[in-house]
């Protein structure tokens, strides 16, 4: 008896739900939040600052300030690209959502890295 028409349809129906729960809103909620929060990580980037020769008010821990408000953003935003990466990775069918996953995680941990570890400038404010 030949079952192909129905692998076909369980096919189907499995890439249909690769991106259960994503919906349109949700990333333009995300979007926008996440570009609120962009503001004060590119008013305390010393590339930012150097460009536009500006210095913004200074006070105890600012220096933090790209940091903290990129981890809220990475964590916020990124996780529905990591969480859907990691569904199209255990599929063995890597994606859009591994590849945006691979960019934002180098550049979060580059930065993380330039902040606390090695020299060099972060990409917080990319």
């Amino acid at each position: 008896m030949d079952h192909s028409h129905h692998e076909h349809q369980h096919m189907e129906h499995q890439e249909h739900d690769k991106h259960a729960g994503h919906s349109v809103a949700m990333f333009k909620d995300k979007f926008w939040l996440s570009l609120i929060l962009t503001i004060p990580v590119l008013v305390y980037s010393e590339m930012i600052q150097q460009w536009l020769h500006f210095t913004p008010p200074a006070f105890p821990g600012s220096q933090y300030v790209p940091f903290v408000f990129s981890t809220i953003i990475f964590f916020y935003g990124g996780m529905v690209f990591i969480k859907s990466a990691m569904g199209e990775l255990k599929a063995r069918l890597p994606g859009m959502m591994t590849l945006i996953s691979l960019a934002i995680i180098t550049a979060y941990v580059y930065s993380v890295a330039t902040q606390f570890f090695i020299g060099g400038e972060g990409f917080f404010g990319n």
